[in-house]
């Protein structure tokens, strides 16, 4: 049976009273090429010593690095324009009112996020795994995989015609487009700028076994539009505590609310992002940025691409490479069903499996919260990229096929009891179950029973903008825009959830969790090698699903996550 959420587990009701709304300013970002890039030949800000990597200096923080450490906060949590005013119980832990999300869900700040470059990210994720630092190196592998083995820069590595499926480029038996002018990228790590930071804890199973997600999301835009999501799964310290163990996790970013200096806030966030924020690390938690956090069992890097159309979404998990060094592999679209399958005109071995796998999941698209809607189908299923292209119009594909599979659909939908429609719920699964359906094909669209799918940002497709800026609110500063889904429907979700997480009050071993062991750093234990292959690969992601609980703490499946 499914549990209830978080949300509705909680000692007294929460009401959710008001949401700011952000102003949608269209100046341009201002062009700092020095801080934009990361890149500075001096130390001024206290972050560290520099490296250098192939002649470009870099900041470089030592693991342990723990200067800098927190000052004095000022302010409510209004110095961004407000936030979310929330009725708790009586008897929470955290007697909280206002928790601003632009600073405790995403952080866009221009000035934040200019001293990050995704050089020093790269070079974060093999040293505080224990690996050989290569930026350059790690960079142009992800890129070289949008490349054909005729095409390719980098012999004897992941290419896009690695797997073939009837003489045609594949994955997971499914066609990929390839090769693809992101594969023109190499040499350009110095060209993407980071645009935001994002807490992802409402992404935490239910039963704590891991604490969610924390992300970050770069740019580029050297030869059209490109992005790289850094999506790290991070481990619970002490699991036997369940998702009280995760609690520090919240109370750190809880803090950054209070937090109106823009120095402090940057030095937090570098530290738990890069090398160590010392109560997390005393909490059990490890710097975010570790190939660890996104390798096979755990979470994920994703590209975002417009490099060339139509647009797509690829997905890749972290390994480790020859020589020990970091590595990257291809994996098909978690919650990304290939479409054509619900054609049943379409010959394919996977076709009645899958179909009948999207009629048992329909009772996942039911919930009339675009929050919780969830197409769970299995791995088997699953499209080796999202395309802006026919294949993810699943109520198209639907229609391609007979009557027999709709009148199937709708004899499950009546013993489900429900009146939606069959393009209504196709419409649900389309944007639930589809990267490019909550991106662009069904913003706006009709989801029944009175939902209308939330819209992405005010250029199509993305969810935070790197070409529009708004006010960060009375505090000051200039923000990355962010899309109205997140500002009046995803963002409100995930603050309620991290809320309730922080009202409930943490028991005995919650208190005392074990301190993070900084010599893990220098193993690299627990980051597979690529010499396993595929198959042995995918099967560590099985396994880690069959561990862990089968919701998220706001209640969606997390098998549909994405």
């Amino acid at each position: 049976m499914k549990p209830a959420p978080l949300l509705r587990r909680t000692r007294a009701p929460r009401r959710l009273c008001a949401f700011f709304a952000f102003l949608f300013a269209c100046s341009a970002p201002e062009e700092d090429a020095g801080f934009r890039g990361g890149l500075s030949t001096t130390s001024t800000t206290g972050f560290g010593s520099e490296v250098s990597d192939g002649g470009i200096a870099f900041i470089e923080e030592p693991f342990f690095d723990v200067g800098g450490g927190p000052g004095t906060t000022t302010g409510g949590g209004s110095g961004s324009g407000g936030g979310i005013e929330v009725e708790l119980p009586p008897d929470a832990c955290v007697p909280l009112e206002l928790l601003d999300p632009r600073r405790s869900l995403i952080e866009t700040n221009e000035a934040v996020l200019a001293t990050f470059s995704l050089r020093n990210v790269f070079h974060r994720l093999a040293i505080n795994s224990g690996m050989k630092s290569e930026p350059s190196s790690t960079h142009d592998l992800l890129i070289d995989t949008a490349n054909d083995s005729g095409t390719a820069h980098l012999a004897n590595m992941e290419h896009c015609d690695d797997e073939l499926t009837d003489g045609v480029p594949s994955l997971n038996g499914y066609p990929v487009q390839c090769p693809r002018a992101e594969g023109g990228q190499i040499g350009n790590l110095d060209q993407w700028q980071l645009i935001a930071l994002v807490n992802r804890i409402d992404l935490a199973p239910a039963d704590g076994s891991h604490c969610g997600e924390q992300r970050m999301i770069f740019s580029s835009n050297a030869q059209d539009r490109m992005f790289i999501i850094f999506e790290a799964q991070i481990p619970n310290p002490d699991p036997a505590c369940g998702v009280a163990a995760c609690r520090p996790l919240a109370e750190f970013w809880e803090q950054q609310s209070a937090i109106t200096d823009i120095e402090e806030r940057t030095t937090r966030l570098r530290k738990a992002f890069l090398a160590s924020w010392p109560e997390l690390s005393a909490a059990g938690f490890p710097p975010f940025m570790r190939a660890q956090h996104m390798t096979f069992g755990t979470g994920q890097v994703r590209t975002n691409n417009f490099d060339q159309f139509p647009w797509d979404l690829k997905e890749f998990k972290l390994v480790e490479g020859p020589g020990g060094r970091l590595s990257v592999q291809r994996v098909p679209v978690a919650s990304n069903l290939f479409g054509p399958l619900l054609d049943d005109g379409f010959a394919h071995p996977n076709g009645p499996m899958c179909r009948q796998a999207f009629i048992d999941a329909l009772d996942g698209l039911l919930v009339d919260d675009v929050n919780l809607m969830a197409l769970d189908v299995p791995e088997a299923c699953l499209a080796g990229e999202s395309l802006d292209e026919f294949d993810n119009l699943y109520d198209f594909q639907i229609a391609l096929g007979s009557q027999g599979f709709r009148d199937a659909i709708q004899a499950e939908l009546a013993a489900l009891g429900s009146d939606l429609t069959i393009d209504e719920v196709a419409a649900r699964a389309a944007f639930a179950g589809s990267c490019i359906g909550c991106h662009q094909q069904q913003v706006g669209a009709d989801l029944g029973h009175g939902v209308i799918a939330p819209f992405s940002g005010g250029l199509g497709f993305v969810h935070v903008e790197e070409f529009f800026t708004e006010s960060c609110g009375p505090g000051g500063g200039t923000c990355f825009a962010i899309s109205p889904a997140l500002q009046d429907v995803f963002l409100p979700f995930r603050h309620q959830v991290m809320l309730e997480l922080l009202a409930e009050c943490p028991d005995a071993c919650a208190l005392a969790p074990l301190a993070f062991d900084p010599t893990i750093a220098t193993e690299a234990g627990g980051l597979p090698s690529a010499t396993l292959g595929p198959a042995a690969l995918r099967q560590i992601d099985r396994a880690a699903r069959a561990r862990r609980g089968a919701y998220t703490l706001g209640g969606r499946p997390l098998a549909a996550v994405h």
